[in-house]
């Protein structure tokens, strides 16, 4: 087992991607515009960074290696629908969106009945090797055989919004709705056993430098053997709504002012498995700029700018709960 130790010079013994893209916009009229795009992408990857043992003739390394696969799957789409309401100041735009990833980490030989092929008894999962340990013992260690973790995590995110802005000479104002809804969930699904040898049952008493776990998986004597179960390590939901609105004022003179105007700002969390809370801004006030333009003094030269900005006044009222 030594000699089998040794591994490829990367630690990814296959990577392959396949992804696809499809995007649309089409402008259906002067005053309506829709568009929108999907994402694909495949990108399985077995990966050698776990240890254990590796068989040169096989390219998963042989049934006892701890090569696992990544087999990472990405979904996103995105959509959107714009409409100005001519001859109003008015347009409004609709947009939704989807992610989902799925990220699973399993051994590459879940296919296999590792239990029947070692010929053990009293295990009934039927997927995987068992992972099978020596022990720390006196001058050689060998590595550990088998992998039996497998885990998958899962995370989708939901998007709504809609933003509705309103300009008129020097004043705009935009108003939008947003709602978000996120899951994520990991589940660990492990192999039949994990099977621990040690050096004690095959040394004498009292003296650590004899016996050798691996003489006593010769001897079938098991220092202790485990079975895990299989949970759900992380479950989480959080669904957020929030709106704004955002008045802006510009003055064209000598003298200008740009203001950030008034914001008011309400957002709702909820999420299950971590906290819920509820976090509300009423008013919140941004800073105000002031830009005063001297004339050109003389033909050619361009005309000099002094920019005072007022200090930077914020204030929010709310409440925030959180358990």
């Amino acid at each position: 087992m030594l000699n089998n130790s040794f591994f490829p010079v990367s630690n990814q013994a296959g990577f392959t991607q396949d992804q696809l893209s499809i995007k649309g916009d089409q402008q259906i009229s002067d005053a309506h515009r829709i568009n929108g795009s999907y994402v694909w992408v495949d990108r399985p990857r077995n990966l050698i960074d776990q240890g254990g043992v590796w068989d040169f003739n096989d390219p998963l390394g042989g049934p006892l290696s701890r090569a696992r696969l990544q087999h990472v799957q990405t979904w996103y789409g995105r959509s959107s629908w714009s409409s100005v309401a001519k001859p109003t100041p008015f347009s409004i735009t609709f947009r939704l969106g989807f992610n989902r990833q799925r990220n699973p980490s399993t051994s590459v030989h879940t296919g296999e009945n590792g239990v029947a092929a070692l010929g053990l008894q009293g295990y009934s999962r039927d997927y995987n090797f068992p992972e099978i340990n020596f022990g720390t013992n006196d001058r050689v260690n060998f590595p550990t055989l088998g992998y039996q973790a497998n885990d998958v995590l899962a995370g989708k995110d939901k998007v709504m919004d809609a933003i509705l802005p309103w300009i008129k000479g020097n004043h705009s104002m935009r108003m939008g709705v947003n709602w978000r809804r996120t899951y994520m969930r990991s589940r660990d699904v492990q192999g039949p056993a994990n099977i621990n040898f040690g050096q004690a049952q095959t040394g004498l008493p009292g003296f650590n430098q004899t016996g050798h776990g691996f003489a006593s998986m010769l001897l079938g004597e098991v220092s202790g053997s485990s079975v895990s179960l299989n949970s759900l390590t992380g479950l989480g939901k959080a669904t957020r709504c929030s709106s704004r609105t955002i008045s802006v004022s510009l003055v064209n003179s000598p003298l200008t002012w740009a203001c950030a105007g008034i914001t008011s700002h309400f957002r709702w969390n909820n999420t299950t498995g971590i906290h819920n809370g509820i976090q509300i801004w009423l008013i919140r006030c941004g800073g105000c700029r002031v830009r005063w333009n001297t004339p050109a003094l003389t033909s050619g030269i361009s005309r000099t700018a002094r920019r005072t900005t007022l200090p930077l006044v914020s204030a929010s009222h709310g409440k925030r709960w959180r358990s």
